[in-house]
C-alpha cells in the first residue's frame, strides 16, 4: 500500500508498506525470512532538464525483531538530449545488513 504525503508540481513524497518474504542462497540460513516493508520515495524537479530523488526501503524481520536490511539511494538526473530522452543519472546506494551470516559484518 502507497500513500501520497505530496503531489505537487515540483515535488513529490510517497510512503510505502507492505509484506514480503527474502531468502539468502549461498549462506547458512535455509528458511525464508518473513519481512514488513517500510519504504518511503521522493523526488524535486529543479527545472525542466533537473532532478533530485531519493528512496529508502527498511525491511524488518517479522520473525527476529533485531534482524533488518535497509536499502537507501539518492542521486541527481540531468536530460541531456530532450528530443532522444537520453539522460544522466549520477547517485549513491547504499545496502545494509544487520545480520549478513556467517562472519560477515
Amino acid at each position: 500500500m502507497a500513500y501520497e504525503f505530496i503531489k505537487s508540481e515540483k515535488t513529490t513524497l510517497l510512503g510505502r508498506v507492505g509484506v514480503g518474504a527474502s531468502k539468502e542462497f549461498g549462506s547458512s540460513k535455509q528458511r525464508i525470512e518473513p519481512e514488513l516493508n517500510l519504504g518511503m520515495d521522493w523526488a524535486r524537479i529543479i527545472d525542466e532538464r533537473q532532478k533530485v530523488f531519493a528512496t529508502v526501503d527498511l525491511y524488518p524481520s517479522l520473525h527476529k525483531t533485531t534482524d533488518y536490511r535497509l536499502n537507501v539511494q539518492a542521486g541527481y538526473e540531468v536530460i541531456v538530449d530532450p528530443e532522444s530522452n537520453f539522460s544522466l543519472k549520477l547517485g549513491l546506494e547504499d545496502r545494509y545488513n544487520s545480520n549478513p551470516g556467517g562472519d560477515r559484518k
